[in-house]
């Protein structure tokens, strides 16, 4: 495993600013605050990506990323916030270790655009298709 900025915090070894921690996960202060407030909540354990996490690590980052996005809306007091999690380079992932971006938003702030411009409609029988190819893998 190649050296991990997470772990090295989870670890003590590089300093962060903690705002909530459990026997399995921890939520710190990001460095970047393009609106403040934003929040990064992750697995103490060394998780790489969304697809292997353990179902009680999971469980307990929710937990953790519904209590610390109340706690930015009762203090930051943004218009809005988004919570967003990222797995692999596509994805724009910069940090191999499962984390989720708890981040205040305000209207017009211009950040984090989802979709591009023009979205198009899917028939519902693709629709159902794509369901039942992702189902069966449930």
């Amino acid at each position: 495993m190649r050296k991990c900025v997470f772990c090295d915090i989870v670890n003590g070894k590089v300093e962060a600013v903690k705002l909530l921690e459990t026997s399995l996960s921890m939520a710190i202060m990001d460095l970047r605050q393009a609106i403040e407030g934003h929040v990064l909540v992750m697995p103490k354990k060394h998780i790489e990506n969304i697809y292997t996490m353990p179902k009680e690590e999971g469980n307990d980052l929710m937990a953790c990323i519904v209590k610390v996005s109340q706690a930015v809306r009762e203090s930051i007091k943004p218009e809005g916030l988004s919570i967003w999690q990222s797995n692999g380079e596509a994805a724009f992932q910069e940090v191999p270790h499962v984390h989720f971006h708890v981040h205040p938003r305000m209207n017009g702030d211009k950040l984090l655009q989802v979709y591009p411009e023009k979205q198009f409609d899917v028939d519902l029988g693709r629709l159902k298709s794509i369901a039942s190819k992702i189902r069966s893998k449930l």
